[in-house]
């Protein structure tokens, strides 16, 4: 009986298929997983309101990137200073962005009206998107009053000086305008109100625009005196308008002492 000496050296193992190291196994990314994922985004726009009938407002929706899917994405309307119903028609729906297809329109109707009002504004939301993310899902619909601005200059003069405002029309109408102006002293906005009859002439009266002007001017004397006082202003307001015409603040008086 032959024994194995426990001491001995082994011998090696000539296997060559024993001895082959473990193939390492590679993770697979999909490529898509790893690219920037396209975005929505929404613009802003200005609308004029118009006096009457109904308009659009374009709303701009834009896809990133085309892309080989279709993407989709729902919208609605909100209010903000503007009210639907009355200043625009309250929307809603889907977009879908077939393949290869970067912009999309939304219509939105806007109602045209001759009130005298400040501009208003709504609000496009983005919501519900499949196939791409959104990175600006919020676009501000403005309207713009179509009545038009009336707007009084601010002057400035030393004493014994003759101020000349000028009263400006936004766009011309197409019969005579007509707007009263009055002086009024002092101002809460400053600590040295000027006085009429001692540091200027109170003034008021009428303006009288033809058809088609948009510019008309009147005047202030500034009175002179002896003593040294500090600066001084007073302002003008302008009032009663003949049609509607949105009038933008007071004409300021400045008088250097």
């Amino acid at each position: 009986m032959k024994f194995r000496n426990p001491f001995a050296a082994s011998k090696p193992d000539r296997d060559p298929a024993r001895r082959r190291p473990t193939a390492a196994r590679l993770a697979v990314e999909p490529l898509d997983d790893r690219c920037v994922p396209a975005t929505l985004s929404i613009g802003d726009v200005t609308v004029m309101e118009g006096t009457s009938g109904v308009s659009n407002a374009a709303v701009t929706v834009t896809l990133s990137e085309p892309l080989n899917n279709p993407v989709t994405v729902n919208y609605g309307t909100s209010n903000s200073t503007a009210t639907a119903g009355s200043d625009y028609a309250a929307s809603s729906g889907k977009l879908t962005f077939a393949k290869g297809e970067t912009v999309k329109t939304i219509l939105v109707p806007v109602y045209g009206d001759r009130r005298v009002e400040s501009n208003e504004s709504f609000v496009v939301r983005l919501s519900g998107n499949k196939g791409a993310t959104i990175a600006d899902g919020s676009g501000a619909v403005t309207i713009m009053d179509s009545s038009p601005r009336l707007r009084i200059s601010s002057e400035y003069g030393y004493e014994g000086s003759v101020m000349t405002f000028t009263v400006t029309l936004s766009a011309a109408l197409d019969t005579a305008f007509t707007v009263n102006f009055t002086t009024v002293g002092g101002n809460p906005d400053y600590e040295n109100p000027a006085i009429a009859g001692e540091d200027y002439v109170a003034a008021s009266g009428t303006l009288t625009f033809a058809p088609g002007e948009t510019t008309k001017t009147f005047t202030v004397q500034i009175l002179a005196d002896d003593v040294e006082d500090f600066d001084e202003v007073f302002y003008v307001r302008l009032s009663n308008p003949s049609s509607p015409v949105f009038i933008v603040g007071d004409g300021l008086g400045y008088i250097y002492g």
